[in-house]
């Protein structure tokens, strides 16, 4: 999208917002399966109270 939106001469400025929110949804995908991995290998356990 950022791509074809510089293309048609969108300044990259206008963007941004659009760059930082992928940046963050990116990097909280890699953490959710870098949990889900441990949790899968067994490396991270919890107790449940109550």
């Amino acid at each position: 999208m950022i791509k074809d939106s510089t293309e048609y001469g969108v300044p990259r400025l206008h963007l941004l917002e659009h760059e930082y929110a992928r940046a963050v949804i990116t990097a909280e995908l890699t953490w959710i399966h870098a949990v889900c991995g441990d949790i899968a290998a067994g490396t991270l356990t919890w107790c449940r109270y109550g």
